[in-house]
C-alpha cells in the first residue's frame, strides 16, 4: 500500500470521527448538520483563581471565535476556512476545514466565573477563565 493511500485512509477516518463527534454534540451544534467538526488539542490548568485553557487552532478566522457557557462546560467554537488557492491547481491538500468545537469543563462552576478573556497568538487560543475568590 502505497503511504499516499494511508494518509488518505487516515484523513478519511478523522472525519468520520469528526462527524460523529458532532452528531453526538448536536446539542451544543444548535441543529446544525452536515458540519465537519475539528476537535483541537486541548491543555488546561489551574493558577490560583484562573483556569487557563490554551486550545490549538492553525489557520483559525479570529473574526469566528465563540465562547459561552453551559451544563459547567465552556464551549469554544471557530471556524477554519481553507486556504487561498492563488489560482493554483492543487494535486494534493492535507488540511481539514469546518467549525472547531471544544468542551472543556469548568473547574469551579459556571456560578463562580467573574470573567473569561481571550487572545489568539500563532495559532493557539488562549483562554482565561478567572473565578470568584473562595469567601
Amino acid at each position: 500500500m502505497k503511504i499516499e493511500k494511508l494518509i488518505d485512509l487516515r484523513l478519511n477516518m478523522e472525519r468520520v470521527i469528526a462527524n460523529y463527534v458532532a452528531r453526538m454534540s448536536e446539542e451544543y451544534l444548535e441543529d446544525e448538520k452536515g458540519l465537519n467538526v475539528i476537535s483541537p488539542a486541548t491543555d488546561t490548568y489551574l493558577d490560583g483563581e484562573r483556569q487557563i485553557i490554551f486550545i490549538e487552532t492553525p489557520a483559525l478566522d479570529e473574526e469566528s471565535i465563540d465562547l459561552s457557557r453551559r451544563d459547567g462546560m465552556l464551549v469554544f467554537r471557530g471556524v477554519k476556512k481553507a486556504p487561498s488557492r492563488h489560482n493554483r491547481k492543487y494535486l494534493h491538500m492535507e488540511r481539514n476545514t469546518g467549525d472547531y468545537l471544544k468542551l472543556v469543563p469548568l473547574e469551579k462552576g459556571e456560578e463562580n466565573i467573574a470573567d473569561i478573556e481571550h487572545s489568539y497568538k500563532y495559532g493557539v487560543v488562549k483562554i482565561t477563565v478567572t473565578y470568584r475568590e473562595a469567601a
